[in-house]
């Protein structure tokens, strides 16, 4: 069963940066700017690698010889109990991604954990508001982005541009890929390098 996450901004959100009066609830209008905000959302999750909004997960994962433990979603705001072999193990947490156990050999350990942001950072609200304004601005012309040509939409200071044509890959709505490299660099999960001797 697919889990639904709140979307990184509202209607009211896009209303306000678009300059317009927000549709009310239950209208077409409405219901298109949810999809776009939702659809904004997931594409930014996707880029992160991450849900952002913050839960509760149980996850299984190993504990280094050396006791270290990389956690998957960050950042880790709670850790509620680590146990190895079914016993609770004692722990510290090192930083936002990363726990200490007290443990001698690699062992797989169960954490079960609070993670990611109770409130959406504003560059993400602010990026979920340009792919839905851009989104929906390619809705509207009928282009979709695919057909050729230049389209730029622009919300506040955020704005994403794409041409399409012949001979080119891809089309539809995206961010730049600096833009979505700094996003998965700044709220992404650290990456896990694992070094074999």
């Amino acid at each position: 069963m697919a889990t639904t996450l709140t979307p990184f901004a509202t209607v009211a959100d896009l209303s306000a940066a678009l300059g317009i009066t927000a549709p009310a609830d239950e209208t077409p209008a409405y219901a298109q700017m949810m999809d776009a905000l939702a659809d904004a959302s997931d594409d930014l999750r996707d880029i992160i690698g991450q849900a952002i909004n913050q839960g509760t997960s149980t996850v299984k994962v190993m504990a280094s010889p050396g006791g270290l433990v990389r956690l998957p979603a960050v950042p880790v705001v709670e850790v509620a109990s680590v146990t190895a072999d079914g016993e609770a193990v004692e722990h510290e947490l090192i930083d936002a991604a990363t726990l200490s156990v007290p443990v001698c050999r690699s062992v797989l350990v169960t954490v079960t954990y609070t993670h990611g942001w109770a409130v959406v950072p504003g560059t993400l609200r602010k990026w979920c508001k340009v792919l839905a304004a851009a989104a929906i601005a390619a809705a509207k012309s009928g282009n979709l982005g695919l057909a050729g040509g230049l389209s730029s939409v622009g919300v506040d200071d955020g704005r994403v541009t794409w041409a399409t044509g012949a001979g080119e890959n891809g089309g539809g709505v995206s961010l730049p890929d600096a833009v979505a490299l700094r996003l998965k660099a700044t709220y992404g999960s650290p990456s896990i390098t694992v070094e074999h001797r």
